[in-house]
């Protein structure tokens, strides 16, 4: 071996050398102690930087992303609801309906935070109970559906992850709307036999039968008046129902820094317990439906107000409203008038079936099954709608059909976020039907009427007629809400859209129909409440609702 080594290098002509290998460093146990010392400490600075995350997925995002993830925590229980909002679009592992379903969460079970501790602790923050229940950067204390606020703004914080810090800096400590800080009284200190002076309850009941009742005309107005005008009757169902009427009445004639209707709603609460949802009274389904479909809403307890809906529905098919009964059994035996009319109960019945479908269309929950063949009681009729007396029941008797096409939407988008678009097509094509058939009466000019500012400068200068002041607000409303919801049912293929992060050349037709519906409608909608809204409680409430 060592005669060839001396042949090669002299064939080679190169010098026989001996490399000694570098010595290796073996480290000091000092040494060792810390650097485990120093990746300790920089572990310890991490996990107080970006709890519960995962370093491989933080070291592919931004600077920005990294600034608006420090602090947020992510603990064992919603570490998996967290790492969904913000990993990157890419990583997405399916595309349209199933993306979407990834957005709706199972709600926490016994949530620290929820509605009632909100409510407990201060008055402050949001205009609406939807955006209210909406805005949670937690986990949601309740359900809520692809239909709501809550779905959209997942959407942005994937495509945007910086949104979240955003959110957060900017999120009100409750739900709880922006009336008045002023602590409500205490219900021990109500007496809920009290009643206001003469005066002020008059003008409470004007305006509640004014602005509220062709809303939802379920109260029969000229029983009602006479009985708070004898100022005789001081039973519970009676009482529960005048406070409701006065705390709605108190709302819709103040401004929003006003919480004079807490009292009113106070009494009406202490006199609907829970022996009340055994009443057969008509008249305690009529105030629960009252405070359950629009007072609750307009301080922001959605989910109470849910809840009690769904006590009222079935209080009012143990009082048998839901079916249409014959002339001979329609009172049971008993004289005419002992018994409630067929309007009021027609009325009653589908003024809590409207009032229902409106909540479950913003937050996304389905029908539960209404109306089904089951519900026979017929739709109240309309005799004259020139008559004032008579025309405010309109937009009830379009609202059940608006309701009816919302909910098959609403169970639709249930059953699926992201609808075929041949059954999308077919129910934007109801809601054109049905926008396009309703009454001038009930049909408002908009900012993109050719007339629209002639008719607004008209109708300042001129006197209007009664029946036109009396359906004024409610075509405004019901206006916006039809809007609204051909905007919900067309915004998941703009979310499903955002998430794939393409470009508007690689959609498919029905992708760029849906998405350019989506956005028109959106557009037009600010535009028109942006225009039409008066210096009016009632209609900025609903304003600032679908806008």
């Amino acid at each position: 071996m060592e005669i060839r080594r001396l042949i090669s290098c002299q064939q080679q002509a190169d010098a026989c050398l001996y490399q000694k290998p570098p010595p290796r460093v073996v480290p000091s146990k000092k040494l060792v102690e810390d650097l485990s010392a120093s990746v300790e400490r920089y572990r310890i600075v991490f996990e107080r930087l970006f709890p519960g995350r995962d370093i491989v997925h933080l070291a592919t995002l931004s600077r920005d992303d990294l600034i608006a993830m420090v602090g947020m925590p992510a603990t064992a229980e919603t570490i998996s609801r967290i790492s969904d909002l913000e990993s990157p679009v890419s990583t997405l592992e399916s595309e349209g309906a199933e993306s979407l379903e990834a957005l709706i969460q199972a709600p926490e079970q016994d949530p620290v935070v929820d509605e009632a501790t909100r409510h407990q602790t201060r008055v402050q923050g949001i205009s609406d109970d939807v955006n209210g229940l909406s805005l949670s950067l937690g986990r949601p204390s309740s359900y809520v559906g692809v239909s709501s606020i809550t779905a959209a703004l997942k959407v942005i914080c994937r495509v945007a992850p910086a949104t979240r810090r955003l959110l957060a800096q900017g999120q009100p400590e409750t739900a709880i709307p922006s009336r008045v800080g002023s602590p409500s009284p205490e219900p021990g200190s109500l007496d809920p036999t009290h009643l206001p002076p003469a005066e002020l309850g008059q003008t409470l009941i004007e305006a509640y039968f004014s602005k509220v009742h062709p809303l939802m005309p379920m109260l029969d107005e000229q029983s009602f008046w006479l009985t708070w005008l004898y100022g005789e009757r001081r039973d519970s169902p009676w009482l529960a129902l005048l406070n409701t009427v006065l705390a709605l009445g108190s709302v819709v004639s103040s401004d929003c820094t006003s919480n004079a209707h807490q009292a009113y709603y106070q009494r009406a609460m202490q006199l609907l317990d829970f022996d009340s949802l055994g009443s057969g009274n008509t008249l305690v389904v009529q105030a629960l439906g009252l405070l359950s479909g629009y007072y609750l809403h307009y301080v922001s307890r959605p989910n109470l107000a849910n809840n009690l809906m769904g006590a009222t529905l079935r209080q009012a098919t143990v009082l048998g409203l839901h079916r249409e009964y014959t002339d001979a059994n329609s009172s049971d035996g008993l004289p005419t008038n002992k018994a409630t009319s067929a309007d009021v109960r027609r009325r009653t019945w589908w003024s809590l079936y409207v009032l229902d479908t409106w909540a479950n269309t913003t937050t996304g929950r389905p029908s539960l099954g209404q109306p089904s063949r089951g519900i026979t009681v017929q739709i109240p009729y309309v005799k004259d709608a020139q008559d004032p007396a008579t025309a405010k029941f309109l937009p009830l008797l379009h609202n059940v059909a608006f309701c009816r096409i919302a909910t098959q939407i609403q169970d639709a988008l249930s059953a699926s976020p992201l609808l075929p678009f041949e059954e999308l097509n077919r129910l934007d094509k109801d809601l054109l039907q049905w926008h396009s058939e309703l009454p001038a009466s009930l049909k408002p000019s908009t900012s993109h009427d050719s007339s629209f500012s002639t008719k607004r400068r008209s109708s300042k200068a001129s006197k209007r007629s009664n029946t036109a002041d009396t359906l004024e607000i409610p075509s405004m409303i019901m206006y916006w809400r039809y809007q609204n919801l051909r905007l919900l049912l067309h915004r998941p293929y703009l979310l499903a859209t955002a998430l794939r992060n393409v470009p508007d050349t690689s959609l498919s037709a029905e992708e760029k129909v849906g998405v350019g519906r989506c956005r028109a409608v959106a557009a037009r909608t600010i535009a028109d409440i942006s225009s039409m809204c008066p210096e009016d409680l009632l209609a900025g409430w609903n304003g600032v609702w679908f806008k």
